[in-house]
């Protein structure tokens, strides 16, 4: 009867984690005969069990530290349940229960199922707490040393403990042996997340296309993949990849989390300089979007070429999207970029229609890109006249008092 006693309490406070394994050509398997503790012993734990099954985790944890084991294979046991017992109250207690399944550990003296527990045990509370994940890493190592096995689950959490500690050579180490083992979400996560860290672009879009596989319902793995093909330069795998993804509709701009996704990846492209995708995607989402003017503003950025179709997308999205109150200011910002490309009739077409909007607050901006177009265009005289209406304006405009001296500069170079 004691003997079923004990074995109640090993079932019900063990943690048998031990899985199916994979064992390394040179690894020894830990072998030792499984064994019990004394009848002394035993008694007192089946007093603390009786405790536990009550519910009363501290009078059972108060009754197992009375006891007085005479020799050291009663007192790992003993060692290893009080860290059970404290490991299973709450999160609060595993700093409490870690000394004792060190102490279990390091006797060195439980049963082999065990044994291999209390050191994964070890190892996973460590993971959970703070500034314990170097103590985590070297308790998976023990264990995997001790098992033979080779585990997926164990070098993933080893990635993520190095994780904590930004350690990315390892995390990368640690994720790709669990992918060699079992590849998994997580796995997959951390590989690219270590990979992004050293700047791996192609490697992390890679990653990211497995993570999509594992979880196709996930759109920012897809939207990552073709990101980091943009940061890595390969801007012609991004953009076949976006085009496929369109084209089977991953991406349905139906939901703001869609929208969101599109213009992170329009931002990659602008930034890359890859107008022209650029321009695409922040007209495809400029209708739902929640940030219109801003995402015009980008749209008229990503303009790399000052065709007349180009243009007039720009225009007719200004003049659908935008409140005839702020009209002129994204007329004056177009004008500006056709400027910057060298168009400068385009420009000064543009400049003329934002006048009639009236806006006083921007007329001397306006008058003063349009000298510049003019003076580009070397009509000097009409330069002038611009020059001289934009001046006039900053004297008797209060508001525009901080443009006469930009004015004035102008004056200077002509």
């Amino acid at each position: 009867m004691n003997r079923l006693i004990f074995f109640a309490i090993t079932l019900l406070l063990g943690f048998a984690l031990v899985q199916n394994s994979v064992f390394a050509q040179q690894c020894k398997p830990l072998m030792r005969a499984s064994g019990i503790p004394s009848e002394t012993t035993y008694k007192k734990m089946a007093e603390a069990l009786e405790y536990y099954s009550n519910d009363e985790i501290e009078k059972a944890i108060a009754t197992l530290k009375a006891i007085q084991p005479n020799n050291i294979s009663d007192r790992a046991y003993i060692n290893r349940l009080i860290g059970n017992l404290y490991s299973g109250i709450d999160e609060e207690h595993y700093k409490s229960a870690l000394p004792y399944l060190r102490d279990a550990v390091a006797a060195d003296v439980l049963s082999i199922r065990e044994h291999l527990a209390t050191i994964r045990l070890v190892a996973d509370l460590s993971l959970m707490l703070n500034n314990q994940e170097q103590q985590a890493i070297d308790y998976y190592q023990m264990w995997l040393d001790k098992s033979c096995e080779q585990n997926a689950v164990v070098y993933e959490r080893m990635a993520h403990s190095a994780h904590k500690m930004e350690q990315y050579e390892a995390v990368l180490k640690y994720a790709k042996q669990a992918i060699a083992i079992t590849p998994s979400k997580n796995a997959y996560a951390l590989a690219k997340l270590a990979s992004y860290e050293f700047k791996r672009y192609a490697d992390a879009a890679e990653y990211s296309r497995l993570l999509y596989e594992i979880e196709p319902e996930n759109k920012q793995h897809k939207a990552d993949e073709i990101q980091f093909y943009v940061v890595a330069e390969q801007y012609q795998k991004a953009m076949d990849l976006f085009l496929e993804a369109n084209k089977t509709g991953i991406f349905t701009l139906n939901n703001s989390s869609d929208i969101t996704l599109f213009r992170m990846m329009a931002h990659s492209f602008l930034s890359a300089q890859q107008y022209p995708i650029a321009f695409y995607l922040f007209q495809v989402i400029l209708p739902k979007s929640e940030s219109q003017e801003a995402d015009l503003t980008k749209m008229i950025n990503a303009l790399s070429q000052s065709t007349p179709q180009n243009v007039d997308i720009v225009l007719d999205s200004i003049n659908r999207f935008i409140d005839e109150s702020k009209q002129a200011q994204l007329y004056n910002k177009l004008s500006g970029r056709l400027i910057s490309l060298n168009s400068f009739e385009q420009a000064i077409a543009i400049l003329q229609q934002a006048l009639n909007f009236n806006d006083l607050a921007i007329e001397v901006d306006i008058r003063t890109n349009l000298a510049s177009a003019y003076y580009q265009l070397g009509d000097d005289m009409k330069a002038q006249q611009e020059l001289d209406k934009a001046y006039e304006i900053s004297n008797v405009s209060e508001y525009q008092q901080q443009q006469r001296e930009r004015v004035k500069a102008l004056f200077d170079v002509h």
